[in-house]
């Protein structure tokens, strides 16, 4: 009897095991810890890079490597998409409360309390 395939969160998370153990941890932290998975099947791999360079270089250096470590996750060897799509941001830009002190984003009145 075939084991169930993994959830999205489980499965993601030993792909990211998998690419760990086989990259040095400054490339991972570079180039790993920023993706976000959308979605993922057997068929297909969704994976959000912070933008275009990120996706590029990807695309061009870590494709294969990905591949494997679907193929070791999931029995499978999906598709690979990255999309560019930004992590979201905890706060509006502009918000007075993410600006640094002295910042343009800052009220006259935050800036004499800061």
């Amino acid at each position: 009897m075939l084991a169930p395939p993994p959830d999205t969160k489980d499965a993601w998370t030993s792909i990211l095991e998998f690419v760990r153990a086989r990259t040095k941890p400054q490339q991972f932290d570079t180039w790993f810890r920023s993706l976000r998975c959308l979605g993922l099947d057997e068929k297909a791999a969704r994976i959000a890079t912070p933008n275009a360079f990120y996706k590029t270089w990807m695309e061009s250096h870590y494709l294969g490597l990905l591949r494997e470590a679907c193929f070791e996750v999931l029995g499978t060897e999906p598709r690979i998409e990255f999309v560019i799509e930004p992590a979201p941001s905890a706060g509006a830009p502009g918000d007075p409360a993410l600006a640094p002190p002295g910042s343009s984003a800052m009220s006259a009145a935050a800036r004499q309390k800061a």
